[in-house]
C-alpha cells in the first residue's frame, strides 16, 4: 500500500525544509524498518512518536510504504544550497565527516525516499 503524507514535502528554498524532510524520513525509517542503521540524534522524537512505545517487531507495516508528496523541485540544487548552511551541519556530520560526501549521501537518501518511500 502506498501512503502519501501531506506534511512530508520539500517546499520553499530554506535549509530548514531539507533538514525537516530528512529528519522525518529517517525518523520513520528507524521507527518502522528492521535493519535500519542507528538513529541520528535529531530524529529521536520522530522515532518515538511513530513507535508509540512499540518495538519494530510489533509494528505491522511490512506492506505499507510512506511517500512524500510529489513535487517538481530541483533536488540537486536545493540540497547543495542547504548543505552550505549551518542548519544542516549536524545532519551532514551524521551522514559523513567529509562535507562533499555528506552532501552526496543526503541527496541520494532524499532521492531514495522519494522514489521508494520509507
Amino acid at each position: 500500500m502506498r501512503v502519501e503524507l501531506l506534511y512530508w514535502k520539500l517546499e520553499g528554498s530554506k535549509a530548514k525544509e531539507v533538514k525537516a524532510f530528512v529528519q522525518l524520513g529517517n525518523g520513520m525509517r528507524f521507527a518502522m524498518r528492521k535493519g535500519a542503521k542507528m538513529t541520528p540524534p535529531d530524529c529521536f522524537p520522530i522515532e518515538r512518536a511513530w513507535r508509540a512505545g512499540r518495538t519494530k517487531e510489533k509494528m505491522d507495516l511490512a506492506n505499507i510504504r510512506f511517500f512524500p508528496i510529489e513535487e517538481d523541485v530541483d533536488l540537486v540544487h536545493k540540497v547543495h544550497l542547504a548543505c552550505k548552511t549551518q542548519t544542516l551541519k549536524a545532519t551532514m556530520w551524521w551522514y559523513d565527516r567529509v562535507k562533499e560526501e555528506a552532501e552526496k549521501k543526503i541527496l541520494a537518501d532524499i532521492q531514495d525516499m522519494c522514489e521508494h518511500g520509507v
